[in-house]
């Protein structure tokens, strides 16, 4: 499950720093909404190494949820963000199941 999740937050990452310039040059929105998706591109980056955590999942939600809500300042991140949740619930589910499967094939421990 770590590999896949983290795999969504990187490539969130990269998207939202893509969408820096996009918000501030073609959008017109002030400085503070670049530096608010950096901010949101840095806890993506940052998350992962967290990962063994127990807040890991829900701050991931969180993230999902405030990625979303910044389709007010750029429309495009509606989409965006509620692409990436998609991906963020599938890397949830398809990597516990991955691990489910993996420990039951595992030997017995003598």
């Amino acid at each position: 499950m770590r590999v896949l999740t983290s795999s969504v937050l990187v490539m969130e990452a990269i998207m939202l720093g893509l969408a820096i310039p996009v918000a501030l040059v073609a959008g017109g929105q002030p400085g503070w909404v670049g530096w608010l998706l950096g901010a949101l591109a840095l806890v993506a980056l940052l998350l992962p190494a967290f990962a063994k955590r127990p807040f890991y999942v829900p701050a991931g939600w969180l993230l999902q949820g405030l990625v979303i809500a910044c389709g007010v300042f750029e429309g495009m991140l509606f989409v965006l963000g509620a692409i990436f949740a998609a991906l963020w619930w599938a890397a949830l589910h398809f990597g516990r199941r991955a691990e489910e499967i993996r420990a039951q094939q595992a030997p017995p421990v003598a």
